[in-house]
């Protein structure tokens, strides 16, 4: 709207560069295969897993799937990050209501036993398919955590 541009030129052009960009094979990323590897071939040692959310616009069929209770209509992108390097992975999506843990189950990613995962509290039981893999205590109903369980999440969230 700024240049006076209609939203299907913009469209049109975006879609001529994202072509380029993707066969110019400098941003490809280096996929699932990287994770079953074992620790001596591959360089990463250790991954963060994250889901972020990004706002769309209503759908006109199937709103339920994409709606959340914040009222707005989203789609989840999963990235799984390199720590050291910043480099992103792997990437996966679901729908607004879908939960973090499910969309990991979900893109099939055989993972390396010696490969470290990082996550947040949305990826509880994630240890029942991965054991080598940290993430952080929750508060229990009517309890709290102790001061170790309190470290160890502070420590966690600083390191992811």
């Amino acid at each position: 709207m700024d240049y006076n541009l209609h939203q299907s030129n913009v469209y049109r052009t975006l879609k001529k560069i994202e072509k380029i960009l993707i066969n110019s094979q400098e941003f490809k990323l280096p996929g699932k295969k990287i994770f079953t590897e074992s620790s001596e071939k591959s360089k990463i040692k250790q991954v963060v897993i994250d889901v972020t959310e990004t706002e769309i616009e209503r759908p006109s069929k199937k709103q339920k799937k994409y709606y959340t209770c914040k009222k707005t209509h989203i789609i989840k992108n999963q990235i799984i990050a390199d720590p050291k390097t910043g480099l992103i992975v792997c990437t996966a999506q679901g729908k607004g209501k879908e939960h973090d843990f499910n969309i990991f189950k979900k893109s099939k990613i055989l993972l390396n036993y010696e490969l470290e995962i990082l996550g947040d509290k949305g990826y509880q039981g994630i240890n029942k398919i991965h054991k080598n893999s940290k993430i952080p205590f929750k508060k229990p109903p009517k309890k709290d955590l102790d001061k170790e369980q309190i470290n160890f999440n502070k420590t966690l969230g600083k390191e992811r």
